[in-house]
């Protein structure tokens, strides 16, 4: 391999890091959310 094709593997590996990355980043925004809004229900529930 010339220095070509390792910058080509290094950018595709750096690219495919960060799109994995972000999805694990949105996924786990998604559970805080969903968790946030039960005990923001809870809080309400046990207020009345």
């Amino acid at each position: 391999m010339d220095s070509l094709s390792y910058l080509i593997a290094a950018l595709a590996v750096t690219i495919i890091s960060i799109i994995v990355y972000v999805y694990y980043l949105g996924q786990r925004t998604r559970e805080l959310r969903r968790d946030l809004a039960a005990m923001e229900q809870a809080q309400h529930s046990g207020r009345q």
